[in-house]
């Protein structure tokens, strides 16, 4: 099957527009296979995008939106095969999008990530159980980890694992086929900023899809952890928990 110019990419920033240059700088040896990248830029940022093989397309939001909104809405406007949705804090050097999109056909894969790994080259927890009340207590109040997804760290286990299924996968990089994500309607947009993508992962696995892994292609992650260093934040955190526990019970 053929591949090429079948990609559409989503990128939103909230004024981190050198971080998501870096990003667009990463995805140039990419070009064959990615039909449009959409840059949505949530506050007012200028953007110099000529210095780019990419077809890039810059949409301005006038009000703030929140992430499942901006990528629903460059959703709307894409043209590919399949929709990606990146945080301008990755750094992609290399990644294999042939054998990343032919995972995507697997049975009933709904939607599939790499590995992502910090700066440092170490594993970050972006693959994690549902959160229940009584893991999120310990979450926020005694830097529990015991919602994390057991991913494999034995390098024979990865290389036998063509994918690894889980709960849900962070927002930071998902992939979906076009349909799929129709289907499911897009992000819930009543969430704002956090929890989409446990929602969506959620929503994929009612429609009997599964959340995967694709142990063999990974990207960096710079992390920008907002809502660990503003209160304000912290509170749109909480409130999207008490929403999701709203939506699909404790």
């Amino acid at each position: 099957m053929n591949y090429k110019k079948t990609c559409s990419l989503s990128i939103v920033s909230h004024g981190q527009v050198e971080l998501v240059k870096k990003l667009l700088s990463d995805l140039e040896p990419f070009s064959d296979f990615i039909l449009e990248i959409f840059v949505t830029l949530n506050i007012p940022e200028t953007f110099e995008m000529n210095v780019y093989s990419n077809n890039i397309m810059i949409i301005n939001n006038s009000t703030v939106k929140g992430f499942g909104c901006n990528h629903n809405m460059a959703l709307q406007k894409a043209n590919g095969k399949y929709f990606f949705v990146l945080n301008p804090d990755l750094r992609v050097t290399t990644f294999n999008f042939e054998s990343f999109i032919q995972k995507l056909h697997a049975k009933d894969v709904g939607v599939l990530s790499p590995s992502i790994t910090n700066l440092l080259g170490h594993s970050e927890d972006h693959i994690r159980n549902f959160p229940t009340l009584k893991v999120l207590f310990k979450r926020f109040f005694f830097k529990s980890k015991t919602d994390n997804f057991k991913y494999p760290t034995n390098k024979s286990e990865l290389i036998k694992s063509e994918l690894i299924d889980a709960d849900w996968i962070a927002g930071m990089f998902m992939v979906f086929q076009k349909d799929t994500f129709n289907k499911i309607n897009g992000f819930d947009e009543s969430f704002f900023l956090y929890l989409e993508d446990v929602d969506i992962c959620k929503r994929i696995q009612s429609f009997g899809y599964r959340v995967c892994i694709d142990p063999s292609n990974k990207v960096m992650h710079d992390a920008q952890r907002g809502s660990h260093k503003s209160l304000r934040l912290f509170l749109i955190h909480c409130y999207s928990f008490i929403k999701y526990f709203k939506k699909w019970g404790i």
